[in-house]
């Protein structure tokens, strides 16, 4: 996974240093249904880059993933890594959508009741 995890940032670190658009467009907001409930994104910037917070919550699931993000015109990806573990959440975008997601190791984040897959979310501004 620490390979995996790498080459997202390798990856990002390269793309972000061509694609990302003036600092001004942060924060950026998404709200919508996310497997097993409801999800909310918030993509905020800082010295350190951006960052990505996602968070679940339904009937018996709650969850949250917070670190470093890097976007792109169809991409986000939220990466996060401690002494638990590491995850990966990818987030597919269509103009003002999420269209999907897919996530990477990380069940200890949400519980089984929900994922952070199959994310259908709108840009709130």
């Amino acid at each position: 996974m620490r390979n995996k995890l790498s080459a997202y940032l390798i990856f990002g670190a390269a793309v972000f240093t061509v694609i990302s658009p003036a600092w001004a467009k942060y924060p950026e907001h998404w709200t919508g249904k996310i497997e097993g409930g409801n999800g909310d994104l918030t993509i905020t910037s800082s010295d350190n880059g951006l960052q990505g917070d996602l968070d679940i919550g339904g009937p018996g699931c709650a969850g949250n993933v917070t670190g470093p993000a890097l976007e792109t015109d169809t991409d986000i990806l939220i990466l996060k890594s401690d002494d638990t573990g590491s995850c990966v959440v990818h987030l597919k975008k269509s103009g003002s959508k999420i269209v999907s997601s897919s996530e990477d190791d990380c069940i200890s984040l949400h519980g089984a009741a929900c994922a952070f897959s199959g994310a259908k979310m709108t840009k709130a501004n």
